[in-house]
């Protein structure tokens, strides 16, 4: 998720600079059947790797596919939280394009944002119009069926 008009770009100059940084991430069983894909994106020029752990759970072997095609593959799990849905990997890659994570207290409710990433093995996935852009919606949220209270960020997107 990207705010638009960040650092003073405007939307196509702001993809053109984060895009390199996207991947695909595809896990794989033990037998080398696909067995999810999703979206990641490089956070350290040394291979560090955000996604969700939904998308790698109970993967055997994971490969990440860049927008040029390179495709690396991950040595291990850095850091693993379950309950979140996110996960840290660490990729066999050196000197890659990443994005600083940041940490979201100049995020407001009503801010036109801009998502990127590869849902259901779709790559280079745009979600953003200027005619109904996404925005972010809430900070934080009490999950009733969970009982939990979820520190985050939540979008809201038009149809598209």
């Amino acid at each position: 998720m990207l705010l638009i008009r960040a650092h003073g770009l405007d939307l196509p100059d702001l993809v053109a600079k984060v895009r390199p940084c996207v991947l695909l991430v595809i896990a794989e069983s033990g037998s080398g059947t696909r067995i999810s894909t999703g979206s990641g994106f490089f956070i350290s020029s040394d291979g560090r790797v955000v996604t969700n752990h939904h998308v790698i759970n109970e993967a055997v072997k994971i490969t990440l596919k860049s927008e040029t095609g390179a495709t690396y593959q991950v040595d291990g799990i850095a850091a693993d939280d379950p309950e979140n849905d996110i996960t840290i990997l660490q990729a066999a890659a050196k000197n890659v394009p990443f994005l600083e994570l940041s940490s979201g207290e100049n995020i407001h409710v009503g801010q036109h944002i801009a998502v990127i990433g590869n849902p259901m093995g779709l790559e280079g996935t745009l979600s953003a119009a200027s005619f109904q852009p996404s925005a972010i919606s809430a900070r934080t949220r009490l999950a009733a069926n969970y009982r939990c209270h979820f520190a985050g960020l939540q979008r809201i997107a038009g149809f598209e």
